[in-house]
């Protein structure tokens, strides 16, 4: 099914057009590169459904464990699947922190509130990776890269593992997905950078964006206005109170990217192989990389990559020294390895916590967040201090807690998912030479077509699997089997860890292994004694995952503050 020319923009207009497509809504979806595909979806599409159609057709290499397969296979659960999101963009220009869309939602549903919402009439959905897990860089794994030289991964430093990554990257796509994003992040300040981060960033930008520097024309005027799109905004609005224009910044970026050229000039002359594709402005250890890779080999050392941050206040001068020292308002930046405590003006980490060191986090509806922790694990903690409460004031407490939650579970999967490798690969069974070559040529994006992709009907389940369709009665994919009533909402987790051990069955000795195993991971989460207290719910969503449990927690927890127990 073709959209014509002159089908509407918008998606308020595309929804207008549901009675030419026998009442499936079409349904644009945008990416960062200014491309967009168009899908129609029924009255039982869910979010993750349309996330699962996304990273198919732009062609993202899914795997069900980490043997590679075919991206024109279909997969109903990927492993990565759940570190997408879609977020709302209701003003047409932005995007807020708490714009995630739960993965069980109604598209159909969610795009019908806008209007009672009053968004503006250009809001749209955009396609954003939302938990920044180490998979998702593009490169081998590292756990992969560490074995191959014989090496803890602890032992391997960033640089190390860049240079024995490997020429060909595991998935071109997830890294084209992180560049984008990235970019974003770098030009709207959501990455604060110095001045010469700036430059170097965007000079390597520009090199991707335009494919080979040409003096004649690339000079002071050549981007007018379109500075903004390689300098970020912040340094630009300065330009007024400082002594650089905007004219500067542009010749100090085209000077940058000059000083590439020259380079590589230099270094072509001096090698005695042909560069393959157009000219080859960078390296690594010894093979030529794309203006893309080199660009997100600066950001993922950058220590605000993957954060997600969340202004906050909080006096919490009567704690351990480390924390004596914080600013009465900083920022709390979420991230896959845990907690930092961010001064973005000076672009500093004040204070970090390691994800396995917290004991339990939660929050206060629009008033605050808190998290747990014992004070000898953090620098100037004796640990005689005992086990320390944090609290933030702050409206977010919320979508900080659910965010720190996903991150959470997503660390043990991985962990589940490194053993498992780590288990292949002493015994020969992964391959590791998988990945794909790059081509060194200029910038690309996903192609911007008018054809109008169909979600899954028949339950959900996208044309081209093996398996067979599920029942009538799921709605599609179908989610694992429901605990009995007397289970706990744990039992959830336990259940994809013993999957990814491919237990045929649990026995009841298994699944307290399971829970022994969960709580040594996150310092001990008393379920079954702290069910009936106040932070019960918070110490159960702290580790385990699932929206619906997750909805029947915040609701327990407005019962109690209504009824005076908090």
């Amino acid at each position: 099914k073709i959209m014509s020319e002159d089908s509407p923009s918008n998606q308020q207009g595309l929804t207008s057009l549901a009675g030419k497509f026998q009442g499936r809504t079409p349904v644009r979806v945008h990416f960062l590169d200014n491309s967009s595909k168009v899908f129609l979806v029924d009255n039982t599409s869910t979010v993750k459904d349309l996330i699962l159609l996304c990273l198919q057709k732009i062609g993202v290499l899914l795997t069900s464990d980490d043997n590679s397969v075919s991206s024109n296979s279909a997969l109903a659960n990927p492993v990565i699947l759940p570190y997408f999101s879609l977020f709302e963009c209701l003003n047409g220009s932005s995007i807020e922190n708490d714009a995630a869309l739960n993965l069980k939602a109604i598209v159909v549903e969610v795009i019908q509130s806008w209007a009672e919402n009053n968004a503006h009439p250009d809001a749209k959905l955009l396609f954003l990776i939302r938990l920044y897990m180490p998979c998702l860089w593009g490169y081998q794994y590292r756990d992969v890269v560490a074995f191959k030289i014989n090496k803890p991964k602890t032992m391997l430093t960033l640089e190390k593992y860049f240079d024995e990554a490997g020429e060909h990257l595991l998935d071109p796509i997830l890294m084209h997905l992180q560049f984008i994003q990235a970019v974003y992040n770098i030009i709207s300040g959501r990455y604060p950078t110095s001045p010469e981060q700036a430059i170097e960033l965007g000079a390597i930008h520009f090199l991707y964006k335009f494919g080979e520097y040409k003096p004649a024309s690339h000079v002071p005027g050549f981007l007018g206005n379109r500075i903004v799109e390689f300098i970020p905004i912040k340094h630009l609005k300065n330009s007024s109170t400082s002594t650089r224009s905007l004219e500067d910044w542009e010749r100090a970026l085209l000077q940058k990217v000059l000083s590439y050229a020259t380079g590589a000039a230099s270094s072509s002359r001096n090698s005695t192989s042909s560069s393959v594709g157009s000219c080859t402005y960078f390296e690594r250890n010894g093979y030529p990389i794309t203006p893309q890779r080199k660009y997100m080999e600066l950001v993922y050392g950058m220590p605000t990559y993957g954060c997600s941050f969340f202004r906050c206040s909080g006096n919490n001068s009567n704690k351990v020294k480390a924390v004596r020292q914080l600013p009465d308002v900083s920022y709390i930046a979420i991230h896959h390895h845990g907690i930092h405590i961010f001064d973005k003006a000076k672009q500093t980490i004040l204070w970090s916590l390691h994800i396995e060191d917290i004991y339990r986090w939660g929050f206060k509806p629009n008033k605050l967040f808190y998290f747990e922790f014992n004070s000898s694990v953090v620098e100037g903690g004796s640990g005689e201090d005992g086990t320390v409460m944090l609290e933030f004031s702050t409206s977010e407490g919320v979508v900080i807690s659910d965010l720190l939650t996903d991150y959470a579970v997503s660390f043990l999967k991985e962990r589940e998912r490194e053993d498992d490798r780590l288990s292949k690969m002493k015994s020969g069974k992964l391959d590791l030479k998988v990945g794909r070559k790059v081509t060194l040529g200029g910038s690309s994006t996903f192609s911007d077509d008018s054809e109008v992709h169909e979600a899954p009907t028949n339950g959900g389940r996208p044309a081209g699997l093996n398996k067979p369709p599920p029942p009538p009665h799921h709605s599609a994919p179908p989610p694992p089997p429901p605990a009995a009533p007397t289970t706990r909402p744990g039992s959830k987790l336990v259940q994809t860890i013993m999957n990814a051990k491919k237990a045929a069955s649990m026995s009841k000795s298994l699944e307290v292994a399971s829970a022994i195993k969960i709580q040594s991971l996150f310092r001990g989460f008393s379920l079954r004694n702290e069910w009936a207290r106040e932070d019960a719910a918070i110490l159960i969503q702290s580790v385990f995952r699932g929206y619906l449990d997750r909805v029947r927690l915040s609701k327990l927890i407005e019962q109690m503050i209504s009824s005076g127990e908090l």
